[in-house]
């Protein structure tokens, strides 16, 4: 039964140990390979190639033997096309309609490997009135994994060629909308949901025509094929980009710490942060604050919470270039005369989550505040915690141990006083406009008449610059755009604090770079407060006003630079900013070595 799967995985590992023997030096730095997975049987080839870790004990036996795989979860084939064209995953397990979208988007730059599977799809309706695709009305919404462009949509396609003509093959195009299979499930076994069919594969197939109430088959792919579809992965030309060598110009700045897009990294581990910069020497100033120890004959306090509070770009003008963090740790900020209490309090928490394994303790005894209008950063390497204090912010977990208010009120679950913002483009409702996305929790909240929440709603993607697709719907918008409604969805709802899981991490540089500059413009605007996730130290100088920095396994404070804002990129303040930072972070494993 394994066979086909070896024969997937050597043929990954083969393409693999290709490129790499391409380029010495990219072999050298390149240790990882970022793939994708889906839910379904279809995908079930690639669940047993990370399980048994098939893809690394192929290239192993090529020559290969320090490749390494990381498995991401996708729901759909539009997310995945993001994330390939953005650099953030190497090898995606997709349908043919994606291989064929992105070959002609790249040029030819992306190869068909090997086809992995091949199961039926079936066209499923808990509507009675529809028995066929002729029954399809302008409102009867089918939900496919992506748009005009999956496996699913081509099918439907020819379908409606057939079935209406051959110039009527794009007719039903305009009722579909993006919805990995595990949602389009939910929506179908929820009877009050707009969405009532859905383009299935198994095991979906079986659960809604078992488990949904007056489920049935309106269509199915081998009526119309001929046999079953077969997906397989797909594999960009340019697949060790994100390890390239220095004889490629547009890596190096990134991976000295420049903002530019990568996705991932943060998911490799500490040692792929910042590169190799980070194993350059380190200063023994820097090692000891790593220890814990003062510089300033101030004890530190309970939590092991230092801060450092940057000069004033006046008063670095006068340090001396080599001063490091001795001139830069001080104690506790005070609060402003008058301010009585923290917007946000995260108080000795510690974090816990059952593995099927292990029970895993991802932050402990984790204290800051964060005061209104803060841009507050929470920064540090893979596994520090980060994301999960976000959600355990957010109302998502509950704490093991310690305590988390807003205002005057404990944490106990979600609320409209916190809104979130994902790093993933597919947050947005595919069956609804920009203007429906943005609308939609303020209608959920009951605080406001539709006629109020469409002006807010405008209001609010007029800041986002998105006036001119406010009727459009997601599958038509760009990576950045998507997040630009998502951001002017959360801040619609003016809540206390808004919550960003780096969300500007899938996109290239050039929109990473714009988005930023907008929140930045939104802030100066408006003053909201937010709790910003990342793993780009650039970006967190750029983007906070504070930055919390978080040691990996389990995440504890190993520092609080403050009065980030007063440094600048013309003087070479947050460049130096930036390099003290990441001595910190990594000073431990500079001792260590």
């Amino acid at each position: 039964m394994i066979k086909p799967f070896q024969r997937g995985a050597a043929a990954i590992a083969l393409i693999v140990a290709t490129v790499l023997a391409a380029s010495p030096a990219r072999a050298q730095q390149k240790s990882e390979i970022a793939l994708s997975r889906q839910p379904g049987i279809f995908y079930m080839p690639s669940h047993i190639m990370e399980k048994l870790k098939l893809i690394e004990k192929h290239a192993a036996s090529l020559g290969l033997a320090g490749v390494t795989t990381k498995w991401i979860t996708f729901s759909g084939g539009g997310a995945q096309t993001d994330a390939l064209l953005a650099g953030g995953v190497d090898i995606l397990n997709t349908g043919t309609g994606n291989l064929l979208l992105l070959w002609d988007r790249t040029r030819g730059g992306v190869k068909g490997i090997v086809a992995t599977s091949a199961q039926p799809m079936t066209l499923i309706s808990r509507d009675a009135n529809i028995k066929s695709i002729r029954d399809f009305g302008p409102s009867d919404k089918i939900a496919v994994p992506t748009v005009k462009v999956s496996t699913q949509a081509i099918v439907l396609q020819i379908a409606a060629a057939e079935a209406f003509g051959a110039d009527q093959w794009s007719k039903l195009d305009a009722n579909t909308v993006q919805l990995g299979h595990p949602d389009a499930y939910a929506a179908l076994s929820n009877p009050k949901h707009e969405v009532h069919n859905h383009f299935s594969i198994p095991p979906f197939t079986f659960l809604e025509l078992k488990n949904v109430p007056g489920a049935h088959i309106v269509l199915s792919s081998p009526d119309v094929m001929g046999g079953a579809a077969q997906p397989g992965p797909v594999l960009h030309h340019h697949q060790i980009r994100r390890g390239q060598s220095k004889d490629h110009p547009g890596r190096a700045r990134r991976d000295q710490g420049s903002a530019g897009p990568d996705p991932q990294r943060h998911e490799a581990g500490g040692r792929d942060l910042q590169g190799d910069h980070r194993r350059q020497g380190l200063g023994r100033g820097v090692a000891r604050s790593a220890q814990g120890a003062r510089h300033d004959g101030v004890e530190s306090r309970a939590a092991g919470h230092d801060e450092i509070r940057c000069a004033s770009v006046q008063d670095r003008h006068a340090e001396e270039p080599a001063q490091g963090l001795d001139g830069l740790l001080s104690p506790r900020r005070a609060r402003s005369e008058g301010q009585l209490m923290a917007l946000l309090d995260v108080s000795s928490v510690t974090l816990r989550y059952k593995t099927s394994s292990a029970v895993v303790t991802a932050t402990e005894r984790v204290s800051f505040t964060v005061d209104k209008s803060d841009r507050f950063v929470l920064l540090g390497p893979s596994g520090c915690g980060k994301s999960t204090l976000l959600k355990a912010v957010g109302g998502y977990m509950t704490p093991s141990e310690g305590r988390m208010t807003i205002g005057d009120r404990e944490i106990h679950g979600p609320g409209a006083d916190r809104m979130m913002i994902f790093q993933e483009f597919d947050q947005l409702l595919p069956w609804k406009s920009v203007l429906a996305n943005v609308m939609f929790p303020l209608l959920t909240a009951r605080k406001l008449s539709r006629r109020d929440a469409e002006a807010k709603a405008r209001a609010y993607i007029e800041k986002v610059g998105l006036t001119r697709v406010v009727d459009a719907y997601p599958h038509t918008l760009s990576g950045g755009m998507k997040q630009r409604v998502a951001i002017a969805r959360g801040m619609a709802m003016e809540p206390d604090i808004l919550l960003m899981d780096e969300p500007f991490a899938a996109l290239d540089a050039l929109t990473r770079r714009t988005c930023q500059d907008e929140l930045l413009q939104l802030w100066s605007e408006t003053k909201f407060t937010v709790l910003f996730v990342t793993h780009s130290i650039a970006e967190a100088i750029r983007i906070g006003n504070r930055i919390l920095l978080l040691s990996p396994h389990p995440g504890r404070v190993k520092a609080e630079v403050i009065d980030v804002d007063k440094v600048s990129n013309e003087d070479g303040s947050a460049g130096r900013l930036e390099k003290e930072i990441h001595d910190l972070l990594f000073a431990g494993e500079a001792t260590a070595h």
